[in-house]
């Protein structure tokens, strides 16, 4: 049980920065609300009139400043603090086989496009679809959803945790499962969690192989930007979109959904196959 307390304190050291970063940039949207009502109606600071009634919701520019600044307090945090994150080295391009990048590339989008067909039939309930919309509409949003979420999250559930345990010696099929697990439930909206988890599985495997966050970085930005994308492009009806009646309906998506899961399993063995394991994260630190 040891060989994972330390890579789980991670998250959960990620989870409550997220936490206290909501509730402090809550309180400050609160604060700036009365300024503002107080101002503009010439009363006092704590009146009837300039005190909003409880706490106002969040701005699309509050929800990318929390995703901005509990990003970058989670990296400071387990880089100086706790040591869980090899930075600059965990980031080094030169670690990866750019070669094998394409082959990546491949087997990536075909799983994506995979759950993606198959998720998508279960209706699963989407508590976080209308907030997640209205900040892709914002280039804030964009850059914390395409950039800085990807980034933290890869250098979290990867790096920190997925890392971790292999330094600690748990089996890699071990640690990539319990590694997407825990990624799959922090996003705690039913609709995106099971599609996390697989899609971990597949970042997780990259990073075994790698031994860095650069590969699975650049897939889970590109996983997001697409979502951007689909969004900012279609409007409102990127919330009824789906996969399956893009492409004509059902017989069509059911097959198009099995060949990208077997292609994607067999692009992934064959990566395995030809990438030789990366270096235990710590092997050689004193």
């Amino acid at each position: 049980m040891r060989r994972y307390l330390k890579p789980l304190l991670a998250v959960l050291l990620f989870a409550v920065i997220q936490g206290v970063t909501s509730v402090l940039v809550s309180v400050l949207a609160m604060l700036g609300t009365m300024c503002k009502n107080a101002w503009q109606t010439g009363g006092h600071f704590f009146s009837a009139s300039s005190c909003p009634d409880g706490m106002p919701p969040l701005g699309f520019g509050e929800m990318a400043a929390i995703i901005f600044v509990s990003g970058a307090v989670t990296l400071y945090v387990l880089a100086r603090l706790t040591g869980s994150l090899r930075f600059p080295r965990a980031l080094d391009p030169r670690g990866v086989c750019w070669r094998q990048a394409p082959l990546v590339l491949l087997a990536f989008a075909a799983g994506v496009l995979a759950v993606n067909l198959f998720f998508e039939r279960l209706d699963l309930p989407d508590w976080a679809g209308d907030s997640l919309a209205g900040l892709m509409g914002t280039l804030p949003g964009v850059l914390a959803v395409g950039v800085v979420g990807p980034l933290v999250e890869e250098a979290v559930f990867r790096e920190a945790l997925l890392g971790g345990m292999l330094h600690e010696r748990v089996s890699p099929g071990r640690a990539i499962l319990i590694s997407s697990f825990v990624f799959g439930a922090i996003h705690v909206n039913p609709a995106q969690m099971p599609a996390a988890f697989v899609i971990g599985m597949m970042l997780g495997v990259v990073y075994w192989r790698t031994g860095n966050i650069v590969l699975p970085c650049l897939l889970h930005m590109a996983n997001n930007l697409l979502c951007v994308g689909l969004t900012r492009a279609l409007g409102d009806p990127a919330r009824t979109f789906t996969w399956g009646k893009w492409m004509g309906g059902d017989p069509v998506a059911i097959v198009v959904m099995a060949v990208s899961a077997l292609l994607c399993v067999w692009l992934f063995m064959v990566f395995v196959r030809c990438y030789p394991v990366a270096e235990t994260p710590g092997d050689n630190e004193e």
